[in-house]
This record gives structure tokens, sequence and C-alpha cells, in this order.
């Protein structure tokens, strides 16, 4: 399955607002718990590990999906907040382990770009051919996520023998600026032609 989410009302209903505007073909899906649209757009998504995912970095990304026309999609356990937009949509999933990364890998296809701090996600999609990225601004790739995967493993294990403490710094203007710097040079890249 391949395109954006929309969850809400009935799917005909999606299906006629969506084919009268846009004249976008539509195919009809089931998540766990909603009826789901997904559009056959072509080029890039961009999809949004959104528990946990910080607002500042949100707000960029939202203003950069509108600007550039760059579908977006949030998928999280509770409701995300943000304008209305064409390009903008969400997936609800259900409260438990690992079901927002579950829809993200079962959604996400070769050449789409997730957002996540989460690892073990960013492994999956990047198997897939997807790209990820973290919040942070480092790009996970081929060629460096298993070390990412074992360094994350690594330090969950000294964390878990109480042999280290803590976890990541706050998320502050550095680390803002390290996203949207690397954010806007992956999509000048992958966005051309």
């Amino acid at each position: 399955m391949t395109g954006i989410a929309f969850i809400g009302q009935s799917p005909s209903w999606y299906q006629g607002i969506l084919t009268r505007r846009h004249n976008w073909p539509v195919q009809r899906g089931m998540s766990q718990t909603d009826p789901v649209i997904l559009l056959k757009r072509p080029g890039m998504q961009i999809y949004v590990d959104a528990d946990g995912f910080p607002n500042a970095a949100k707000a960029l990304l939202i203003r950069t999906a509108i600007r550039l026309q760059v579908p977006l999609v949030f998928v999280a356990n509770k409701r995300v907040g943000y304008a209305p937009s064409a390009v903008i949509s969400s997936i609800i999933v259900p409260d438990g382990p690992d079901l927002a990364d579950d829809r993200i890998v079962e959604l996400a296809r070769k050449g789409d770009l997730v957002i996540t701090a989460d690892i073990p996600l960013a492994d999956r999609v990047v198997a897939k051919g997807a790209f990820a990225l973290n919040p942070r601004g480092s790009l996970y790739t081929e060629s460096n996520i298993k070390d990412k995967l074992a360094m994350r493993d690594l330090m969950t294990g000294l964390r878990d023998s109480g042999m280290m403490t803590g976890g990541p710094s706050v998320f502050g203007k550095k680390e803002c600026q390290a996203f949207v710097n690397k954010r806007n040079g992956f999509l000048t890249k992958h966005l051309k032609g």
C-alpha cells in the first residue's frame, strides 16, 4: 500500500471529496481500527513517528510540507494537532508497543522519508528502501544504520545494568537547526526532477 492515509469519516465521503476536488485516484484499505483512504500519488511521502516528536520541529516540518506540497503523515497513538491542509494528515493507532512503528513500516515505500528517533524503526524502513531522518539531524542510511543500531543496543544494555544513567540531551535550538539543515538538504536533493 502506498500513499497518504486519511482517517475519520466514511471511505465514500473521502473518495467523493478527493475525486471531485483533486481528481486523484483513490484506493481503499483498512487500518486496525478506522477506515483509511490511500491516495496513489507519485513522488515522496513523509511519515513522522509523532509520539514524542518535538513541537518546534513539527511546526517547521509542516511549513515545509505545505510550501513544497509534499504529503506529510503523522502516525501516533494520540491526536496530533495541525492546521487543516490538503497535504497533511494523521493516523491514530491503538496504544501499544511498536504499533505506530508497524504502521509506518507498512506504509513506507522506496524513496519515502520517515522521521523518527527510533533506531529500530529506522532500520526497518531503510531495509525497505526508504530514508530515515532523526529529529536531531542525523540521516540513517544503509551504510550507517547497523552501527547506530549496535550502539543503541550497547547503550540500552549499559542503562539497564545501571552502569549509565540519563538519556539524550534536551531538544533545543541547536538540535532544531541541525534537523532543518539536514531536512532541507535531503529534500533539495531528492525532490529534483
